[in-house]
């Protein structure tokens, strides 16, 4: 409505508001001025099925454990 383009983390759905622990991002991965580009980049992030030449919208954080 007001004519413009959404800027990064200017919204969020209903079901990443409401994740107390906050294992749901939303925004636009290949726009850097969104959180959520920094969780894709991250050296943690892994796709499903990656290796079979697939590629989803999501991505995951493999775990963090200290040995």
């Amino acid at each position: 409505m007001e004519g413009r383009g959404v800027a990064g983390d200017e919204f969020t759905t209903a079901c990443a508001q409401g994740c107390p622990s906050r294992a749901i991002t939303f925004g636009d991965a290949a726009d850097p001025s969104w959180t959520v580009t920094k969780h894709v980049n991250n050296e943690r992030a892994y796709h499903v099925f990656e290796e079979l030449n697939t590629y989803t919208a999501i991505v995951y954080l493999k775990k963090v454990t200290h040995t």
